[in-house]
């Protein structure tokens, strides 16, 4: 699991060792989708 917070650029991961170190993969690219403006911040 993971979410933004209301500061920006922190972010929240929790789970297992394995869960977070398969999901930061997802994490990464979707901070990097911010980044680049093809997602939308909220």
């Amino acid at each position: 699991m993971y979410a933004r917070t209301k500061q920006p650029g922190l972010w929240f991961i929790a789970g297992s060792l394995a869960q977070c170190r398969i999901n930061s993969k997802y994490l990464a690219l979707q901070i990097k989708a911010i980044e680049e403006g093809i997602l939308a911040r909220i």
